[in-house]
């Protein structure tokens, strides 16, 4: 809660034993926040931060419980709106990437459903060549890094109810099934152990 010496407002304190609320953490967002710490400040004029952010731009990074205007101390993050290249992604993804890891749980989200949907690109013709493990081995190390918990990466049924938003031309249900749970075979033999993964299951 807000203290008399302090204009925080710690919003996690007011949780109890229920589900746990993850706010997504949108590209937007993360852009933002995470370009105006790399440049020291100089991506956002002062002038165009209003009056009252004594932080400036930070004062929005509600995992920061140091300068965040308001905390919360659990959120999601998808693989679907990150940078999966190991060599930019400290800069790209700051907020989430350096971050207090002894305050904020960050769950990350394997990107299944923008892999659907085309925005991450994906062999589909070749399930398990070459560039379609390059995609996964991409995600895995990003959500090892990033991510507390991390969601397995599955394929949404979108290619059997939604065909035409699909860029997988190859869904048939029996193989849907089988390909999931090939996925589900190549990520213990990858994972590191620098987070813990759960399967989500989806209506998608």
């Amino acid at each position: 809660m807000t203290t008399d010496n302090s204009k925080q407002e710690h919003l996690g304190e007011l949780s109890r034993d229920f589900a746990v609320f993850l706010p997504a953490i949108s590209n937007f967002y993360n852009t933002f926040i995470s370009k105006q710490r790399v440049t020291e400040g100089k991506h956002i004029p002062t002038e165009r931060i209003p009056q009252g952010f004594e932080n400036g731009v930070e004062g929005l990074n509600f995992i920061n419980p140091d300068k965040g205007m308001f905390t919360y101390p659990t959120a999601l993050y998808s693989a679907g709106h990150a940078c999966l290249n190991m060599d930019q992604v400290n800069d790209r993804d700051s907020m989430c990437v350096n971050r207090d890891r002894k305050f904020s749980t960050i769950v990350g989200d394997s990107g299944g459903y923008q892999i659907g949907k085309g925005v991450i690109k994906f062999d589909w013709k070749d399930f398990e060549g070459n560039k379609a493990n390059k995609v996964r081995s991409d995600i895995l190390n990003w959500l090892e890094l990033t991510s507390d918990w991390a969601m397995t990466l599955g394929r949404t049924h979108m290619g059997g109810r939604r065909p035409k938003q699909s860029k997988d031309r190859t869904y048939k249900f029996p193989r849907h099934i089988r390909r999931n749970n090939i996925q589900q075979q190549i990520l213990p033999k990858e994972q590191t152990g620098t987070d813990k993964t759960f399967e989500c299951a989806t209506r998608r």
